[in-house]
Parts: C-alpha cells; structure tokens; sequence
C-alpha cells in the first residue's frame, strides 16, 4: 500500500512538475509578445504553487525589470540563486540589476562567482571590463577585457572594449608593448581606427618627438615602422604638435633628393599621400610650397598629355603632388586611371583608387541618384552647396559589427523604456540627413534583416555612401536625394527614424520635427542629435570671429584660419573643439566652424521642441563614460530613469565642462 501511495505521489508531482513548465513556458512566450498582463497572472500562479521555483522567480524578475522596478528584480533573483547557486543564468540576472541599481560592487562580485564557476566566460570577462571602464579603472578594465579577447577572439564586445581602452592609454616614455598591441589592433576587423588615435599619436611623439622635429636635424622617421603607417594610413591625425612635424617632414621631401623607389624618402611620402586625402589636404602651406606645387602641377600635366604615358619617369613627381594635392586635380589624370594595377606599381595603385577610380564612380552614381523632388528652401540650398563642394565625414573603413535585436537594444540602453511590440528585425527605418553613409550603413550592418531609406540633401554626400555601401556589400539601403522639408512626399509610416547632427542646419528645426514625426509610426522611435547652446561657447565666439573678419570658406581660407589658430595664443580651455577629429580634416572644420547656419540647444529648449510636436523623450545615449549617470543618479536618486529633461536642465547649469551636443531618443506615443 506505501508503495502505491509513493507512485501516485511521485505522478502527482511528476503531473504538476510538467504543469508548472509548461506555464512558465507559456508565461515566457508572453513575454517574447510583451503581453505583460498574461506572464505575469502565469507566473504568480505557479510561485503560489511552488515558491521556491527558481526559473518562476527568474521570470518575475524579467517582468519586474521591463517595468523599471529593479529592486523587485533583484529580489526574486536572491531567491532563485538561494535555491540554485550554481546557475549563472541567474548570477547574470542579479548582475544586471546591480548595475541599474549602481551597486558595483555587488555586481563586481556577481562577475568573480560566474568566473569561478565557468573559469572561461568571456562573457563575464568582458563585463567586468566595462565595469571597471565605468568606474574609470582603465588598468583593470585592460586585463578583463584582455582575458575575455583571450578566451573567445570572436567577442565583439571584448574586443571593442580592448580597442576602445587601448586608444586611450597614456605613458611618460615610448613603451615597445603598447605600441605593438596599437599595431595589433589596427588590423583587427573590430577596429574602429580613430578610437586608437590618440594612444598612437601620443606614442608617435614619444618616440620621435614630432612637435619639435627637423628633419634635417633629427633625419627620417623610421618608414617601415608599422605603427607610424598604420596611423598615416587609416587615422585622421589629430594632435596639433604631430600634425606641426608632419608637415615639417612634407616640405622636407617636397625638395629632398630621393634615391630609388624602395627608400625611405618614398614609403613617407605615400603615406603623407594616403594621411592627405584622408585629412583633405589640411596642412598648412607656404608660398615655396606652392610654387613649388604649382611646376609640379605643369610638368604633370604636360607628361599625361604625351603619347606614351611612362609612370617610372612620372612616380616621384606623382608622390611629391600626391602630398599636397588630389590626383582629379591634373588635367588629363583620367588616362591614370586607366591604367591597370601592375601598370602604375604598389606605390600608386592605392592612391590612384581613392582619388581618381572612386571619384569617378561617384559621379556615376551622382547622375543615376533619384530625387524626391527639386530642392526650393532657400537655407536648404545654401547648406546643400556647402555639403556639394565638401561631403563629410570622408571615411574608409567601419569595424565588423554584431546583429542587433532593436527592441532589447533599446530596453538595454533604456530599462524603464518599453519598446514597441512591432520594432522587430524587419523594422522600416528612416536615415534622416544621412551626408556620407558612415551612419546610415552602420544602423544596415546592426539591423541586416531591416528595411533602410536614408535621404540627403547633397548629392556628392549620397553618391559617396551609395559607393561605399557597395564596397561593403550592404544591400538594404535605399538611397534618396530629398530635403526632411519634402520628406512627406514618401508617404510612408517608420518604425524608426534617426536624424543625427542635420536639424540644427535647417532654417526652423521645428518644421523639419513636424515632417519627420509625420512620418514615424505610433509608439515608433526617433534618434536624433543635435549642438548643446552651453558646450559650443568656443565654436561660438570663433564663428563670430569667422563673421567680424569677412574669412571665406574656400579650401584656402579654411587651412589658412586653422593655421592662425594653431600658432594665436587662444584660450584653448573655450577652443577646446582644437582637440577634436572635427578640426583636423577641412570639410569637417567648415562644417564645425564655417557653416551656413547653426541653432543650438539647452535641456529645456529639447523639452519644449519635443513637447510641440507629441514626442516623448526616453534619454540620453553615450552617457558611460562621461560621468554623468553618477552624477544625476546622486542629485536625483529617485528618477532611475534619468528622462525628465527640467532635471538635466538644473544639472547642466552647474557643470564645468557642459555636453558640445545631445544624442537622445525620445518616441511618438499612440501604440
């Protein structure tokens, strides 16, 4: 009889055993759906039954952080872990809510149990790194994420945390270590290369000590130094006193005798080729130099309209222009272009490609484009010239990038944000201003599955992302030539729309607003950037000083006024933009500094632009590594979500160092 009763015991929990799992399967499913109402009845009918079920209170432990209460979160997970210590699903869970809640150190210990248990979790690693990056432990974050990269190369989180650190180390003395892990990462395929220019310029200096260099005094960097070729080639120099040796070293070769094509005087000046058409030619030059261009120019132009074309007798003429100027500058340098790879030799083929073979196509591209309709506005006209004669940014290369679930990006960026149900892989999404494509073919390569239309008002912008689309085998953009004032005329609805650094150009940013929140779709999502008012004080005062002194925008003018700043006694505490990427390169120091028209923002300004046309605001992006979560979580502790724009407001007024600009999300309610 004990038997029997034992057996139909054992059914009976057998029975409910399968029961409760399958309403937890039901329960998660409902979760998938965002059908909140359905998990959480599911999940609280089975703790009733049995409350020490530990995936039961993993479940309501989801469901409490989709709703933002991460206490609760953490709460049910204590249990979980209580009744089953060994399962890191769960330490991951309480990891997470560590964090939301700013507790790392428990969410640090959180990581060194999972270690202990799975000694090889990259995973962990890597999120230790991030941690001690967060906390401004670079040294300890360097280790994890090293160890993490160690265990799984593949990490692209590991690895961009390692690349992204690695770019920010600082040492007194040159150090042979740092700069070979600086020549590793350059060929990463997670790279993306200006994160490691300032720990390469700054060991560049170390090591030959640019700012007062001769090179008559202190002869020829080493041309074979591979991390000088890979910050010539791939990184837009961005320290001022590099860029005073780099040009010292143009001029040098400029005039220097060079002994055959394998020599040093050679191998630099391709690379201060290569260095020139991705800064766009903005070094300053002296009237010898021009001069000197100007013969070089001549006599070119005279070989290429020969006959017979012999480029052994044109090669060092080619580099020593290649520095200072384009090839589609010569007269006659398509036949150049004509020519096949082993015809124009390893030291021209790269340059010819970038200046010649892919303006070329460009201008294929450029008659081919379709419009969306003639442009009319009149400050639309001006900033299409503007972005006519300089498409910025000019880019080469973009890190490999992991696919994206949009819904869970956002609710990982925003915990207390509920995405929309339909946001999904497949999403419609709009590039609104989408200049050269750097953007709109990142969000391509994290949301593959999503249908793309990315408009601009420049043709030159878009002919040079509709190339570069190509180059990289992106197949879901659909590229358009049109003005957000026209954007209407698409008569379509987005799941997501991004305008990124392109309002604050238009005449009334509000109508641009107006048209762009016509088309995102109820509950859909907008990401947009725009200039902070209390940041650009600097930008500000030297535009002033632009206008007061009638300084042109021509190529010209442009290095010429960059010059003037770099040798002035300014005060580059309010000049700061001196030390941005911005001012390195001529298009993006006209667009910085030269533009036809600029509006700017504070906090409340957001607020109220928003506010008129029905938009929600959600938060900031970007703010990890500012110090700025640490700072409004402590004036505002009881706002977790960090989302009332009157508290960023009062935040702001008090900073020293206010935000140059906004990169927010915000979302159209209505679902």
């Amino acid at each position: 009889m004990a038997k029997k009763i034992t057996r139909q015991h054992r059914k009976q929990r057998t029975r409910l055993k399968n029961h409760l799992s399958a309403d937890l399967k039901a329960a998660k499913a409902n979760i998938d759906a965002q059908q909140f109402g359905a998990a959480i009845r599911l999940v609280e009918g089975v703790l009733e039954q049995s409350p020490k079920c530990s995936p039961a209170h993993q479940l309501a432990a989801t469901l409490a952080f989709c709703h933002g209460n991460f206490e609760l979160a953490r709460s049910h997970l204590e249990v979980a872990i209580k009744n089953d210590k060994k399962n890191t699903g769960y330490l991951f869970d309480i990891a997470l809510m560590y964090s939301r809640l700013g507790m790392a150190e428990e969410e640090i210990r959180a990581y060194r149990k999972i270690i202990r248990l799975k000694p090889r979790s990259a995973i962990a690693y890597a999120n230790l790194g991030f941690i001690y990056r967060r906390r401004g432990d670079f040294d300890a974050a360097l280790l994890a994420f090293g160890r993490a990269v160690e265990i799984d190369p593949e990490h692209v989180g590991a690895q961009t945390g390692w690349i992204h650190l690695l770019g920010r180390i600082r040492t007194e003395e040159f150090d042979s270590k740092i700069a070979d892990a600086l020549v590793k990462a350059f060929e990463s395929p997670y790279t993306h290369h200006p994160s490691l220019a300032p720990a390469t310029a700054s060991m560049l200096n170390l090591k030959y000590g640019f700012a007062q260099y001769d090179p008559e005094i202190n002869g020829l960097p080493q041309a074979n130094d591979p991390l000088l070729a890979g910050y010539l080639s791939k990184c837009v120099n961005i320290e001022l006193g590099l860029e005073s040796g780099l040009t010292r070293l143009r001029k040098f070769l400029l005039f220097g005798d060079w002994v055959d094509e394998h020599n040093s005087e050679t191998k630099l000046a391709v690379l201060l080729a290569r260095q020139g058409f991705i800064n766009e030619f903005v070094f300053h030059v002296t009237p010898v130099e021009k001069e000197r261009i100007y013969n070089l120019q001549q006599e070119l132009e005279d070989m290429l309209s020969a006959d017979n074309i012999v480029i052994g007798e044109m090669e060092d003429r080619l580099l020593r222009f290649a520095m200072y100027e384009s090839f589609n500058r010569l007269q006659g340098a398509s036949r150049l272009a004509e020519l096949d790879d082993k015809q124009l030799g390893p030291n021209l083929v790269d340059l010819v490609t970038l200046t010649l073979r892919d303006a070329l196509e460009e201008e294929a591209i450029w008659d081919s484009m379709p419009a969306l309709k003639r442009i009319t506005d009149s400050t639309s006209q001006a900033v299409q010239q503007l972005y006519e004669e300089n498409p910025c940014p000019r880019w080469l290369h973009l890190p490999r990038r992991m696919e994206r679930l949009p819904a869970a990006w956002l609710r990982e960026m925003f915990p207390g944000f509920s995405p929309p149900s339909f946001l999904r892989p497949e999403s419609n999404i709009l590039i609104a201003g989408c200049g050269t494509g750097q953007q709109a073919i990142s969000v391509a390569l994290e949301f593959p599955r999503a249908d793309i239309t990315a408009i601009d008002i420049s043709r030159a912008s878009l002919a040079y992302a509709a190339r570069m689309a190509k180059k990289l085998d992106i197949g879901n953009i659909r590229f358009l030539h049109a003005d957000i004032l026209d954007a209407g005329l698409l008569d379509q609805s987005f799941d997501m729309i991004q305008s990124v650094g392109v309002l604050h150009h238009m005449r009334t940013p509000l109508d641009g607003w107006r048209v762009l929140t016509g088309l995102l779709r109820e509950g859909g999502v907008f990401k947009a950037g725009l200039y902070a008012e209390r940041g650009r004080q600097g930008v500000v005062k030297c535009r002033e000083m632009i206008a007061r002194e009638g300084i042109g925008s021509s190529h010209e003018e442009i290095v010429d006024f960059r010059y003037r700043l770099m040798n002035e006694s300014v005060d580059r505490k309010l000049f700061s933009f001196m030390e941005r990427i911005d001012f390195f390169t001529t298009s993006m120091c006209r667009d910085l500094l030269f533009h036809v028209q600029e509006i700017r923002y504070t906090p409340k300004q957001l607020k109220d632009e928003l506010d008129a046309v029905g938009l929600e605001f959600i938060g900031f992006e970007g703010l990890e590594e500012t110090g700025m979560v640490d700072v409004y979580q402590k004036a505002f502790p009881h706002e977790p979500d960090m989302s009332n724009l009157d508290n960023w407001e009062r935040l702001e007024m008090d900073q020293e160092d206010p935000p140059e600009g906004y990169m927010f999300w915000c979302h159209k309610p209505g679902e």
